[in-house]
Order: C-alpha cells, then sequence, then structure tokens
C-alpha cells in the first residue's frame, strides 16, 4: 500500500472520514489501529514484530525513566539488545554471507533470503533514540501506549521516515485535534509536489538507470556517468518526494514533522552536504554514535576515527551490502579531508565548492547504485577509462529525464533565492488551485503510470 496506489488513498480517504468524526479521545486510537493495519498490508507477519519492539520500547523505557543504575542501564541494554538484535537478523545475514563469499571467491555452503520487514531501520532508530534519552534525563517517560505506539508507529512516516525525536512527536500526538488549525494550503502543495518528484521525476529516472546499472559493462563510460548523475537526482526526488508527501499527509492531522532534506545539491561542502540530505538519519547518528564515541573531544586522531566508523555504519544502516559499506566509509573519509582542508584556512569560490561537492557525492553514488562488487568494479573500469565516448549510447527517455532534473534546479534555485513556496501559499484562493490543478495535470500526464515502490522502503 504505497502512497502513490490507489489503495492508499482509498485507505486514507476512510481513515481521514473517521478520523474527522471521532472524538478526540478515541482519535489516536483509530489513528494506532489504522497504522498497524497499514503496516499490516505491507508484510502481514511483521506486524508481530513491529508490535513486539514497541511494547519492549515502552516498558523498559518506563524502567529506564525510575530505576538508578546499573538497573537503568540493564533495561538500556535490552531495547538496544532487541532493536539492534531484529536489525542484525533481519538485515545483516545477507551481508555476512556476501561477506564471506568476497573472502573466499567462491559461494558459502549456507544461503540467507530472509524477507525485511519493510520500514524496521527506521522504526528501530526510532525505539533506540526514546531509550537512550530516557537513560540521559533528557526526556520523560510516555505513560500511555497509544500515544507510545502511534509514535513508534504512526502510518505517514512509519515507512521511510523521517526518524522522528519523542521530544517533537509525541507532544503532537497528545495535544487534542483542531481542524480550524489545519493549514490545508500547505499539506496539499506538500503531498502534491512529492507525488510529482516521484512519479515525475524519480519514475522517469528510474526507467532509464535500471538497464544501464543493470548491466553496466555493456555501456561505455559517458553513459555510465550520465546514468550515475540521473541516479542522484532519482533517489533525492524519491526519497524527498516520499518526504514531502508525509509531511503534508502529516499536516492533515495537525501533525509536524521535521524537514529532512534542504536542497542538499545546493551545498557548498560534504559537511554541508550531510547538514542537508537525510537530515533526521545524519543527526541521529552525530548524537547516538559521533558523540557518544567522543566527536572531536578527544583529539584529531580519534575524530577521524570517529568519522570513519559512524559514517560506515551509517552505510550499513541502509542495508547488508558491501557496497553500502564503502559509500559509507568513502563519505567518512571525505569529511575528514574536509576537517583537513578547513584547518588550512583556504578559501574557494562558492561555485565551485558547490560543483566539487556536486562531483563527490556523484561518485559516491556509483558505490551507492551498484549492485555488487562485481559491477561495481566495472562501472569505476569503464567510467574511469580511455573510451569514455567510445560510442554515442542514446537510451530512451534521457532527453526527457535531463529536463526534468533542469526544471527542478531551476525551481529549487528560484526556491532558494525567492522563497517560492511561501510565494506560492500566500496566493489568492484562485490562483493556487489553478497552481494545485497544473500539478495534477502533469502528474497524471507526465506521470509514470506503474506503481513503484520507493527506494527507501528496502531499507
Amino acid at each position: 500500500m504505497a502512497f502513490n496506489s490507489a489503495e492508499f488513498l482509498i485507505f486514507f480517504s476512510v481513515f481521514y472520514l473517521f478520523f474527522l468524526l471521532l472524538p478526540n479521545k478515541i482519535k489516536w486510537l483509530w489513528t494506532l489501529l489504522s497504522s498497524w493495519f497499514f503496516y499490516y498490508a505491507f508484510e502481514p507477519v511483521y506486524l508481530t514484530l513491529l508490535i513486539g519492539l514497541t511494547a519492549i520500547d515502552f516498558f523498559c523505557g518506563r524502567e529506564i525513566a525510575v530505576r538508578r543504575y546499573p538497573y537503568k542501564l540493564f533495561f538500556l541494554i535490552i531495547v538496544l539488545v532487541s532493536n539492534i538484535g531484529a536489525l542484525a537478523i533481519f538485515k545483516y545475514l545477507g551481508f555476512f554471507e556476501e561477506l564471506m563469499n568476497f573472502a573466499t571467491g567462491q559461494n558459502s555452503f549456507f544461503s540467507f533470503s530472509i524477507i525485511i520487514p519493510i520500514g524496521i531501520s527506521f522504526y528501530a532508530f526510532q525505539g533506540i533514540a526514546y531509550a537512550i534519552d530516557l537513560y540521559r534525563d533528557k526526556i520523560f517517560p510516555e505513560k500511555n501506549f497509544v500515544i507510545f505506539a502511534l509514535f513508534i508507529s504512526f502510518f505517514p512516516q512509519l515507512i521511510s521516515g523521517p526518524i522522528e525525536r519523542a521530544q517533537n512527536l509525541i507532544p503532537q500526538l497528545k495535544k487534542p485535534f483542531s481542524l480550524p488549525k489545519i493549514n490545508f494550503r500547505e499539506a496539499l502543495l506538500l503531498i502534491l509536489v512529492g507525488y510529482f518528484k516521484k512519479m515525475v521525476i524519480a519514475d522517469s529516472l528510474g526507467k532509464v538507470i535500471g538497464p544501464i546499472y543493470g548491466s553496466p559493462g555493456d555501456f561505455n563510460g559517458f553513459t555510465l556517468t550520465v546514468a550515475t548523475i540521473f541516479f542522484g537526482f532519482q533517489l533525492y526526488c524519491d526519497f524527498s518526494g516520499y518526504t514531502d508527501i508525509a509531511r503534508g499527509f502529516g499536516k492533515l492531522m495537525g501533525i509536524n514533522f521535521i524537514i529532512n532534506f534542504n536542497k542538499p545539491y545546493f551545498s557548498a561542502s560534504i559537511s554541508d552536504f550531510w547538514r542537508r540530505w537525510h537530515i533526521s538519519l545524519s543527526s541521529w547518528v552525530r548524537d547516538y554514535l559521533y558523540i557518544p564515541l567522543g566527536g572531536n573531544r578527544k583529539g584529531l586522531a580519534r575524530q577521524y576515527l570517529n568519522l570513519i566508523i559512524t559514517m560506515t555504519i551509517m552505510g550499513m544502516w541502509h542495508g547488508g551490502k558491501l557496497t553500502f559499506v564503502i559509500w559509507g566509509a568513502y563519505h567518512g573519509i571525505l569529511l575528514i579531508l574536509h576537517k583537513i582542508f578547513l584547518r588550512s584556512k583556504i578559501k574557494i569560490p562558492f561555485l565551485f565548492a558547490t560543483i566539487l561537492t556536486f562531483i563527490l557525492v556523484n561518485i559516491g553514488w556509483i558505490f551507492f547504485r551498484s549492485e555488487d562488487i562485481g559491477k561495481l568494479i566495472k562501472t569505476i573500469e569503464i567510467i574511469f577509462s580511455n573510451s569514455f565516448f567510445s560510442a554515442i549510447q542514446y537510451q530512451q527517455g534521457m532527453l526527457v529525464g535531463a529536463v526534468f532534473i533542469v526544471i527542478l534546479i531551476i525551481f529549487e534555485a528560484l526556491d532558494l533565492k525567492w522563497r517560492v513556496k511561501n510565494r506560492i501559499l500566500s496566493l489568492s484562493p484562485a490562483k493556487i488551485a489553478l497552481v494545485y490543478l497544473l500539478l495534477c495535470y502533469a502528474i497524471i500526464f507526465f506521470g509514470v503510470k506503474e506503481t513503484n515502490q520507493f527506494i527507501y522502503f528496502q531499507f
């Protein structure tokens, strides 16, 4: 029941009708049951896992809040072992198999083929953050199981985030719903822009990228480079599109999720990129991995090691593949090089810095997109070979994809300078209705008709 499916639109219409009609006392219970049904529709058996981890986080969290050391540490460990253990079992057994195959040069005797519970990385990280914040005495425990369970499994952001913190989401869930306070203008604009990003841009680019990265040896370096750039924009529009849709549906219920993307391809450094890309995850690893490891407080050597460890784990968060680990380590190295560069106090023009950052990020997407180590090596060999322009290999959809990317860049540049979204929201009712109609027309006319899953569903 993906956001871009007819089933979801029917589900949300029925859900929202009852949401508006039900009294506030049971409104959030209805939302919780609907969220569990939403998750059940993806993979029924794993609803038990979601509810089980929720119960562990809730009851151990209450003990963490009232116990003293070492008992509070004991209950924190239970939460960590439960959530990280679930991630290890469902996401990383296949990784250890791939690692074994890579080390031995042959297929291992054992083969792991477990269906990964959809969204597990997101709701597991929310539960872990909640328990750690309780342990640090940063928040108070939630005593209402319905509210807490909804914090873990609120359906707009359950599958692909953003990864919410308890101090932001739980107080909003406890406030009485007020229909007059709902900003329908902004909610609808977010939803339509999100669908445009996903169905028009991301899915169109995906049709070009799939065949190329599926058989990289059949294409020259130029074609693979174009496919890599396309993938960077596909991933951005797919993931930020999901976030926009989630934020829009959340606003219809009076809930404001954190902003997860902030025009990352206008970043002037790799550090700036990670302040703009998947903000909820990058801030999570900063607060719950990088700083606890020592951050930048224990000398340069330790700081650089902490960056490598943190970014490698961030890469592993995306799944049990060596290519993700390499991608994470690569970004760790880039962050170290940026720290070293800052110490030199050399100034470079903003435009040059932005272009350089864009190139470095796109090199990283080669690691991220490659299906396995063999195809990764082949792709790099071809891109950096002498046969970069060996033959023109035009793929159907390349020109359309390039046009969509240019439109996106122009819009985000204008929004960066003149706050175009705010100007649209301040238009008269007739004019903003016209904007909505144009977006609907573009989605229907230019959007890919097949229902393609959001990329981050697999994480």
